[in-house]
């Protein structure tokens, strides 16, 4: 079994990339590949499924997703396929809390889910997950203003975290009339002062 890999992103195609480990080009099923960029050096937990036609490699950037997801596919009705669907349109944390609220309607509106799956996730599940919320938290939402989204890839490149430009989100989303280049400098001030240089 392939539990994880760490490599690079050496191609991104629609519902799956390729990750160079090694040498090695691994195409691993990822969902929505909008969270991930070409040369990105990343590590993936992974699961691999062995079918009658070959085998096909699932990841996740996230630990907490990835066990949500290996519990999910061990419901009847939901395949490997499914369970990613459904964790690329809604976090772990908010999958948790709905099966924990017993939430119907919302596990529902997920792709390939219906009343009796809904129902069978939450009779199964509810009680035994236990989901890591401090890094959804702290991650900024995918942006609508390209230019902050290209912004907040520049400012993961120079190796700034998520929790720390969380706190530029609401600001800087809503800025508009500004270059990247721009944004990425009044970015970088800000963030110098909130660190006290």
């Amino acid at each position: 079994m392939i539990a994880m890999l760490k490599g690079t992103v050496f191609k991104i195609r629609h519902d799956s990339l390729i990750l160079e480990v090694g040498g090695i080009g691994f195409e691993v099923f990822v969902g929505d590949t909008l969270d991930f960029r070409h040369g990105e050096e990343l590590t993936l937990y992974t699961y691999l499924q062995n079918r009658e036609d070959g085998q096909v490699l699932f990841g996740f950037k996230d630990e907490s997703a990835h066990d949500l997801f290996i519990r999910l596919i061990k419901i009847k009705g939901i395949g490997p396929r499914t369970a990613v669907n459904m964790l690329t349109k809604m976090s772990a944390s908010d999958m948790a809390k709905a099966i924990e609220t017993g939430d119907l309607k919302t596990l529902k509106s997920l792709p390939g889910i219906g009343a009796k799956t809904a129902s069978q996730i939450i009779l199964d599940l509810k009680g035994q997950i236990v989901i890591e919320e401090k890094d959804e938290r702290a991650k900024p939402k995918r942006s609508a203003n390209p230019i902050w989204a290209e912004t907040m890839e520049a400012l993961d490149a120079l190796g700034y975290k998520p929790a720390q430009i969380a706190f530029l989100d609401e600001e800087m989303s809503g800025k508009v009339g500004l270059s990247s280049n721009e944004m990425l400098k009044i970015c970088l001030k800000k963030l110098a002062m909130a660190s006290g240089l």
